[in-house]
């Protein structure tokens, strides 16, 4: 329950964030670790967390950890892209 409670506000702030016509770089960057943290939390739980999870499970956890790695990877390079002077 925490989790999800968890996500729904950081789905707010990166919503936000996706509207603001202005770059907020600070912002950005603690999403981008958050995303960081999600996958790495997400290698734990796959490979050493005490308890049973399915093999269909450990392939969604690492769908999902797939995913969010990709979108921190672009957020990393429109981060990166959006500071070279033109």
């Amino acid at each position: 329950m925490a989790v999800g409670v968890l996500l729904v506000g950081f789905s707010g702030l990166v919503f936000a964030l996706g509207r603001s016509p202005r770059l907020h770089r600070g912002w950005t960057r603690l999403v981008i670790v958050s995303d960081i943290g999600w996958v790495a939390g997400s290698a734990v739980l796959m490979t050493g967390w005490p308890i049973d999870i399915t093999r269909s499970g450990l392939a969604v956890i690492g769908l999902v950890a797939a995913i969010v790695l990709l979108f921190a990877d672009l957020q990393w390079l429109g981060l990166r892209r959006s500071q070279r002077p033109a």
